[in-house]
């Protein structure tokens, strides 16, 4: 095992490697270079964890309650437009990052919606960014079971699903 990197290099250097990847992105970095591979979607084998959450402090929640609400609100419309037009979104992207191509974000884009990364599960009904307590609580079992979570740990606090039960977001 080690950290990961962001790079795929150890990857195509060597054939008996397996890595994380973002099948937005790495994915698309070792088709390029012309390596084998086989891509596993997590969530396709029963792993519950949500792939990409909003993090803040309890005191900012606390605080600044309604900044939080408009921001998580604005995070999920922001997709929702990006998704539905990514040519503005990819000016301010290459602008940020200019290591980034065009083929690299239409790719992103396509495996984005391909995979149902945004719109899959609960968010196909609930609304894009919903979370559900079913959920985090198979999230908290599969970690206790892989002995990552004291069972005893209080997992609730760890999240909230204050600013997005009612919010509804889809396309």
């Amino acid at each position: 095992m080690r950290p990961y990197t962001f790079n795929i290099q150890p990857f195509i250097a060597d054939q008996n490697v397996a890595q994380q990847a973002y099948v937005s992105s790495e994915v698309f970095q070792a088709q390029k270079a012309v390596v084998k591979l086989n891509f596993f979607l997590f969530s396709e084998h029963c792993y519950p964890p949500y792939g990409g959450i909003l993090i803040t402090r309890p005191d900012q929640i606390s605080s600044r309650n309604e900044a939080m609400a408009k921001f998580v609100r604005a995070s999920m419309e922001g997709w929702v437009s990006y998704l539905n037009n990514p040519s503005a979104g990819n000016v301010l992207i290459k602008k940020e990052n200019p290591k980034m191509t065009d083929d690299l974000l239409a790719w992103g884009v396509t495996q984005i919606k391909q995979h149902h990364l945004i719109d899959g599960g609960e968010a196909a009904t609930a609304g894009w960014g919903t979370m559900t307590q079913d959920r985090w609580q198979k999230t908290r079992d599969f970690m206790v079971k892989a002995s990552l979570l004291k069972a005893d740990t209080d997992w609730k606090q760890a999240y909230t699903t204050e600013f997005v039960q009612q919010m509804q977001i889809k396309p």
